[in-house]
């Protein structure tokens, strides 16, 4: 299916074990490039006392499976045991995934798997007089808190996570060879802005080379349009699984024609 084809994994490498895994099975040549590690961030006394009082607010929204992460590290830090938790709402697939491995029921997970469309469906639950609580990282979009402010009596965000670009990164793009490449695959827009700022920081052009490009979704795509990294691949449902599937497909497609 991709045999022969060198595609670069730029996911964190603490969450790319199983796309790579498959990659491989299907035949490719992986060159990994974690352009994203995460690290937890210094709570301020407000995000605190949010956490420490979580229970009492009607939802509670987490945007990422690193979101639940180091929400529930946190709990086990400040030493909270839950006697019950808000309504859950969710961004992604895997997201809902890392909540029921604590047994934890979602009561909000929508069709497409982006802050849009969960801000649409959660705005028809809610009332004037709920409170949210959303758990995000520091580089996440703020649509979420934008929109449900203007809908709901209050809204609190807990910035738990920071993305930041490995130290070991440099090197490990310094030996990535250029010119055999045939693919780069994005699951965010933090490793498009890390891969762009490698390429800078090199003197390399993204045009200087035959490189085609794999997104997980929109988000990450229009990301590439700021740096003009055409996109010629992206799943309709935004899971790794489906970008897998997707670039699978185009390969096939590729070798009928």
């Amino acid at each position: 299916m991709l045999a022969g084809k060198k595609i670069v994994v730029t996911r964190a490498e603490q969450q790319a074990t199983g796309f790579v895994q498959k990659l491989e099975s299907a035949g490719a040549d992986i060159y990994q490039l974690p352009l994203i590690t995460f690290e937890r961030t210094g709570l301020s006394p407000v995000e605190r006392e949010a956490i420490c009082h979580f229970e009492q607010f009607d939802w509670i929204v987490f945007t990422s499976t690193n979101g639940v992460k180091f929400f529930m590290d946190a709990l086990v830090k400040f030493k909270i045991e839950p006697k019950k938790w808000p309504k859950i709402a969710v961004v992604g697939k895997k997201t809902a995934e890392a909540l029921s491995s604590y047994g934890l029921d979602i009561e909000l997970k929508p069709t497409l798997f982006v802050a849009e469309q969960l801000s649409d469906e959660l705005k028809e639950q809610v009332t004037n007089e709920q409170s949210v609580l959303i758990i995000r990282g520091r580089l996440g979009r703020k649509l979420l808190m934008e929109q449900l402010s203007k809908v709901v009596k209050k809204v609190v965000t807990v910035t738990i996570y920071h993305t930041v670009l490995p130290e070991a990164a440099s090197s490990r793009f310094k030996h990535l060879p250029f010119h055999d490449i045939d693919l780069i695959t994005f699951t965010s827009s933090s490793t498009v802005h890390h891969f762009a700022r490698l390429l800078e920081d090199n003197d390399l052009f993204f045009e200087d080379y035959h490189w085609k490009v794999a997104c997980i979704g929109p988000i990450a795509a229009k990301t590439c349009e700021q740096y003009h990294f055409p996109v010629t691949i992206m799943p309709s449902q935004f899971t790794v699984d489906d970008l897998l599937n997707s670039i699978i497909a185009y390969y096939e497609e590729e070798k009928s024609k």
